[in-house]
């Protein structure tokens, strides 16, 4: 009676509901506002009620229709909020505790909410009639006195509560809300720290009794409600990071000093990835034997050798990235290459702006409070909201140019091991071929799959299917039920374990390679020795003739000839000592000679080629004056003759000089060529039909000059004239040293006997300049003498 009586007073008062926002407060309505689009409301049902009793303090309801307040009575409602799938985190912007009153007496009255600070229990007692006298407790049931008959007492008669968290008049039969911020902070709390949640405790300030439906009530669309809005939390940023190194060979590989010592190979194709069940990956060392795992932080062991058993010596940790690519790890061989601190970094958003900027640094992996160079420099990091796309790119200093980008799926293992499949559905999905409700999907490399309908995938064991053979087949992971309704879902590499992150599954890691220069002079060898000499033999005065300016008088002392130099380094032929002596005349009325060199000079305008390791020509040059310390000057010794090649790529190249007409090229000057070539212009070597390797016992190989003079080379390039009469058997082969020159010298015995003065290798190696080379150059001058 009382109940259907309630519902005829919903529609009178559903105005009053209406207008619950214009009872709020102020705050209230800003924050909902300003949640509008982000805000989730939902509602709870309560999941525990009762009332207690002054006038009989054994006495509860805990299984009655009704809940009091007034009078001598208190009720407690609680809601399980913690089971209303309300994320951890979130926030609570709005609650709204909504009772039905069933029936009233004593006027309008104040009734309060309180949060409740102990544990209570509800029952099976069932007061009877219109509930104002409760029923005899049952165990467990909330009393006046005991929180828990008959066992917990309350620490205060009457129930362990806190202050009002809100209030509201409640007048006649209806809906009553009771608002603000106390019951959002109680909430707040219990979301926060569901073990706190003991819900509230409802009582009335007047004499009267407002009885209210509980959630045992036959009707359960009147039971108490509460109403929470919130705003789940933000998810965690996505991390964007990566590495940037020197890739000093060019190839693209980051090579690590520990796998490149290890020399670690994947065995028959198969890196046997989760063998003992710990998601690692296996190796074996090609020049041990011994079998390595590696787990997913980058430790790398040397396997016990216990079966099943990831056990062993730990030897080093690696980039994760050779977790994530394990077929890296095979190709990380030679020399390590560093890591590169203080390059610009940029996140790029979705619009092409710049929209984050960071700079290389080391990062503390292993945690020893140091920063390795070696091993822990090089790593960038930018945080941005999930699910947002966006791009690096790093900002590339001049003389420097990027030769890989290298972006590696960062995801779980379950995520990768799937996608890794390459599923897609077929004509169909075949469901329940093999009689388990699956359905199927095939790879081109893994071949056929099916899910169950618990989400489970596994790889069909390719066997015929028969009631004495049931489907059978390799677990691969748990992608979940939702992917069995909508298998699509996993084709194409399109599954992810966590649909919110985007950004966090890969991380991209850059290769640079320096652009080096390779530079170097030319000069003119006066002393057609192939060195350039500093101490040259000048006659003590040269021809009184005034010179231009720049130009210097140079004396060739082995042609008793007078040489102009201009300005270039190249020189003139003036004439011979005889004729500078006639031209002495008086001192006094004589031009000043000018100033006279003791050095060879540089030259300019020789044209130099740079060509790679076919001998194409990839750039040319010419030798000219560079004015290095920028003073408007050009030193005569310092900054002539120079030739430069900027930004070569990494290679095997030659540096070769185009002799001109009139001029032979008398040295490169690496060192050991240029001595081969002196030895050759001063011996004149030659090779006969045979090398008469180790016919003195020494495993010497021989060569003969133009006067018919032997001359043996030991392994270490060492040159020696034969001691004539010696001989192993006679007491030992014996001999003059002439000079040192290479191993590959006496592997090759033409680069003594016809050495190439026409260019010399240089190596790009990304990590210094090439080797200079200089040219020297010998004016024939035949025409002028």
């Amino acid at each position: 009676m009382l109940l259907s009586h309630l519902r005829s007073q919903l529609k009178c008062n559903a105005s009053r509901r209406n207008s619950r926002a214009a009872q709020r407060p102020a705050a209230a309505e800003l924050l909902e506002t300003r949640q509008l689009l982000s805000a989730v409301t939902l509602q709870v049902g309560a999941s525990q009620d009762t009332t207690i009793y002054a006038s009989d303090v054994d006495a509860s309801n805990g299984s009655g229709e009704f809940l009091l307040a007034g009078s001598g009575t208190r009720s407690l409602v609680k809601f399980d909020v913690g089971g209303a799938s309300i994320p951890e985190g979130s926030t609570i912007i709005d609650a709204v505790l909504v009772l039905n009153v069933a029936a009233s007496t004593g006027g309008s009255a104040s009734v309060s909410v309180h949060r409740v600070t102990s544990s209570w229990g509800e029952a099976g007692s069932n007061a009877p009639g219109d509930e104002t006298t409760g029923a005899p407790a049952q165990k467990f049931d909330a009393t006046w006195l005991y929180s828990s008959f008959d066992g917990e007492l309350w620490n205060n008669e009457g129930g362990d509560f806190g202050g009002a968290s809100g209030s509201t008049t409640v007048g006649e039969a209806g809906a009553y809300e009771w608002i603000g911020g106390g019951l959002i902070d109680d909430v707040q709390a219990w979301i926060d720290d569901a073990s706190t949640n003991f819900g509230w405790l409802i009582q009335a300030a007047a004499s009267g009794v407002k009885s209210f439906v509980s959630n045992n009530a036959p009707d359960a669309g009147l039971a108490p409600t509460l109403e929470i809005t919130y705003e789940e939390p933000p998810l965690p940023p996505a991390i964007v990071e990566g590495r940037i190194w020197n890739d000093l060979n060019g190839d693209g590989i980051q090579t690590d000093a520990l796998l490149s010592d290890l020399q670690l190979s994947i065995v028959n194709g198969n890196t046997y990835f989760d063998g003992f069940g710990g998601g690692e990956h296996w190796f074996k060392s090609t020049g041990s034997g011994r079998w390595y795992f590696l787990t997913e932080d980058g430790t790398l062991t040397k396997w016990s050798g216990v079966g099943g058993a990831l056990t062993g010596t730990v030897v080093g940790k690696v980039d994760p990235k050779f977790y994530l690519e394990p077929g890296l790890v095979e190709t990380s061989i030679g020399d390590p290459e560093p890591w590169l601190d203080g390059w610009t970094v940029e996140l790029i958003g979705p619009d092409g702006t710049v929209v984050q900027t960071t700079v290389s640094g080391g990062r503390d992996s292993n945690g020893d409070d140091a920063i390795d160079s070696v091993t822990e420099g090089g790593w960038y990091r930018f945080e941005v909201e999930q699910g947002v796309s966006c791009t690096v790119r790093q900002v590339v200093p001049d003389g420097w140019h990027e030769n890989a980008k290298i972006t590696f799926d960062t995801s779980d293992s379950s995520t990768q091991a799937i996608n890794s499949l390459d599923l897609k559905q077929q004509s169909s999905y075949y469901e329940d071929l093999g009689g388990l409700g699956e359905k199927w999907l095939f790879g081109d490399q893994s071949g056929w799959h099916y899910i169950l309908p618990s989400g489970d995938l596994y790889r069909w064991d390719a066997k015929p299917i028969t009631s004495q053979n049931p489907l059978n087949g390799e677990y691969v992971a748990s992608p979940g039920k939702a992917y069995f309704d909508d298998p699509g879902l996993l084709a194409n590499g399109g599954y992810n374990s966590d649909p919110n992150i985007t950004n966090s599954d890969f991380r991209t890691d850059f290769g640079n390679v320096r652009e080096t220069i390779a530079k170097g002079r030319a000069w003119l060898d006066v002393r057609p020795d192939g060195f350039r000499n500093e101490d040259l033999e000048l006659e003590p005065m040269p021809p009184l003739v005034e010179l231009g300016d720049g130009e210097a008088w140079l004396f060739d002392f082995e042609r008793d000839a007078w040489f102009i130099i201009d300005t270039d380094g190249q020189p003139t032929y003036w004439g011979n000592s005889a004729d500078a002596a006639g031209t002495q005349g008086s001192i006094d009325s004589a031009p000043s000679p000018g100033p006279q060199l003791t050095v060879e000079p540089w030259l300019n305008g020789r044209t130099i080629e740079l060509r790679d390791e076919d001998g194409a020509v990839v750039a040319t040059t010419t030798t000219e004056s560079i004015d290095w310390n920028e003073d408007g000057e050009i030193d005569f010794e310092t900054e002539r003759g120079w030739y430069v090649f900027e930004n070569i790529p990494l290679g095997a190249y030659t540096v070769h000089q185009v002799v001109d007409s009139g001029w032979r090229q008398t040295a490169p000057h690496s060192i050991d060529q240029s001595l081969a070539t002196q030895l050759d212009a001063e011996f004149g070597f030659s090779t006969t039909t045979s090398d008469f390797r180790n016919w003195g016992g020494r495993n010497e190989r021989w060569v003969i000059d133009r006067d018919n003079r032997w001359y043996f080379m030991l392994e270490d390039g060492s040159l020696h004239r034969w001691e004539v009469g010696t001989t192993a058997a006679g007491g030992g082969l014996k001999g003059e040293f002439i000079a040192k020159l290479s191993a590959r010298h006496y592997l090759d015995l033409e680069l003594l006997t016809n050495p190439d003065t026409s260019g010399v290798a240089i190596e790009v190696d990304g990590e210094r300049d090439a080797l200079q080379i200089l040219f020297g150059n010998y004016n024939l001058l035949d025409d002028e003498l």
